[in-house]
């Protein structure tokens, strides 16, 4: 998490802002790590992610070769149209509509492409998107969002081994079609010693094979600020969730009440706060109560370098949208259970020397050290009656998985034109019970991208993407398989032509491997594509 650089008398005025580490008392524990994509694909790894802001916590990497980001347009325009080609059978197409106001809009989303190498018409993927949303004015002192959205999912299975038998389309064929509602409404009430917001999402997940999922999901935040350096935060949620499959059907629910009290001068700043949990279901779980102290601090002797520390704990409520999202391959019924972090024990140090406008040598540091222990972390194992397909198992019981984590991110400003941003994580993982390792984790994540203005038209994008430490295992062999380092480089150059014309251009997979992020779906090797942007 970057350190968000602040002047010296707005840290003294609202210090907790820049604090990252301590803004806990809005988000839940992580187990420390980044975004993670597969080669030059679409990134679909979801790992364990505490974040109360959703239920299904999923980012696309910044440095997506089609996430469409690198094809902004900087413009006071409110409507955009995005279309685009290339190597392989890319696609693309991104409708953007909004009022003068910025008060309703339509998103409308296509983008198909050639995930892997395999038999053609089997390692195609494609992504439809379809949203209306509607929010307040911005000057209103009630805040009101809602949105209706459906997307579709279409892969295929291709995972196939060496010398297997190709077997037909249709039977290999995946169509995930997702529903979605979300509802929120709050204050927005400057200088306002009260905040408060609430909030509901309700989606359903269904596939060809007769399974679903209906998930609904209310949550509330709010903030009491009791003197200029103190406050308390008070937030919950309650989640709802039936999972069906043509064999059974699986009712689950899951509450969680967090109170927080936060403390800061201009030196040191304190929040302590704990977790209450209630987990039920109809299945063979036992409904449960969990309770998790947490305690942070964040301590600095000079203006602009902190150290930190905290201990907690919590629980994160795994869904079948969740998994299909990280692994779209997965078989048609999965094994559905929560997971707990009993503990996160976690020290660092973060920096930075900027102040309020870029220049050269500006640095933005993190290094951070974590300990944790888990009870049913989810591993993706491939399936022994097809290995085209994933299955989940959980480890941790009595004997809890410890995880220690080192990660850490390094930006530099080099000179007004030109950025660099690296991110690291290492995991290690002990104590996995009847698993040799933990398989489709990997040890090793870094990625690096860098910025290069030449002019105010143009710019290049180089990244470069590096996974290690990866292994699993194969069940037609019976042993496990340490998999290829991945190792992705990508180039994006966007030239705008002027406020309104832009133009986008993707190298992707630069060295042209077929690296596997799961085995047997080796991903495409080097391909191209480009989008023309127009707003208005």
């Amino acid at each position: 998490m970057s350190f968000v650089p602040q002047t010296a008398d707005t840290i003294r005025i609202n210090r907790e802002v820049n604090l990252g580490e301590l803004k806990l008392s809005q988000e839940k524990i992580k187990l420390p790590t980044f975004q993670d994509k597969k080669s030059n694909q679409k990134p679909i790894e979801v790992p364990l992610n505490w974040s109360s802001q959703e239920e299904h916590p999923l980012k696309w990497s910044k440095i997506n070769p089609r996430d469409g980001e690198v094809f902004g347009l900087d413009s006071l325009n409110n409507n955009i149209i995005r279309v685009g080609a290339g190597s392989f059978g890319y696609t693309y197409l991104n409708l953007n509509l909004n009022k003068a106001d910025q008060r309703l809009g339509f998103y409308l989303s296509h983008d198909a492409y050639a995930e892997g190498p395999v038999a053609d018409i089997f390692s195609q993927k494609k992504l439809n998107n379809i949203k209306v949303w509607s929010r307040s004015r911005a000057d209103s002192k009630l805040e009101l969002e809602t949105h209706v959205a459906y997307s579709q999912l279409g892969t295929n299975y291709y995972g196939f081994e060496p010398g297997q038998k190709i077997p037909s389309f249709r039977d290999q064929r995946l169509v995930y079609d997702t529903y979605n509602f979300f509802g929120k409404f709050g204050t927005n009430i400057p200088r306002s010693t009260f905040d408060f917001n609430a909030s509901i999402d309700v989606s359903r997940i269904s596939n060809l094979s007769g399974i679903s999922e209906l998930t609904s999901n209310g949550s509330f935040y709010s903030k009491i600020k009791l003197k200029s350096n103190s406050f308390i935060n008070l937030s919950g949620e309650m989640i709802l969730s039936e999972y069906k499959t043509p064999a059974m059907t699986l009712t689950r629910s899951f509450s969680r009440l967090r109170p927080f009290y936060t403390f800061s001068n201009y030196f040191v700043t304190v929040s302590a706060g704990a977790h209450f949990l209630q987990e039920t279901s109809d299945g063979p779980e036992p409904a449960k109560t969990s309770f998790f102290p947490q305690f942070l601090i964040d301590f600095s002797s000079l203006d602009y370098i902190h150290f930190f520390a905290g201990l907690g704990g919590d629980v994160q409520f795994n869904t079948y949208a969740n998994f299909v999202k990280q692994n779209p391959w997965v078989a048609p019924n999965i094994l559905l259970k929560n997971s707990s972090q009993v503990g996160n024990l976690y020290a660092g140090i973060k920096g930075t020397n900027r102040t309020d406008k870029d220049k050269a040598g500006d640095i933005d540091f993190e290094l951070k050290i974590a300990y944790s222990e888990y009870t049913d972390l989810p591993i993706i194992t491939n399936s022994t009656i097809d290995p085209t397909q994933f299955v989940l198992s959980y480890v941790g019981g009595l004997k809890k998985v410890q995880v220690t984590t080192f990660s850490g991110n390094f930006d530099l400003q080099v000179s007004r034109s030109i950025k660099s941003a690296v991110r690291f994580n290492y995991d290690s993982y002990e104590s996995l019970g009847d698993l040799e390792k933990a398989f489709h984790r990997p040890a090793w994540k870094v990625n690096w991208n860098g910025t290069i203005l030449l002019g105010n038209k143009l710019s290049v994008i180089p990244t470069i993407e590096y996974i290690n430490g990866l292994y699993a295992w194969s069940p037609t062999e019976l042993k496990v398989k340490a998999m290829d380092e991945i190792f992705d480089l990508n180039c994006h150059i966007n030239f705008n032509f002027n406020e309104k014309v832009a133009l986008g251009v993707n190298l992707n997979n630069l060295l042209n491997r077929n690296f596997q992020r799961y085995l047997n779906y080796p991903s495409l090797g080097y391909n191209f594509g480009g989008v023309l942007t127009y707003s208005f």
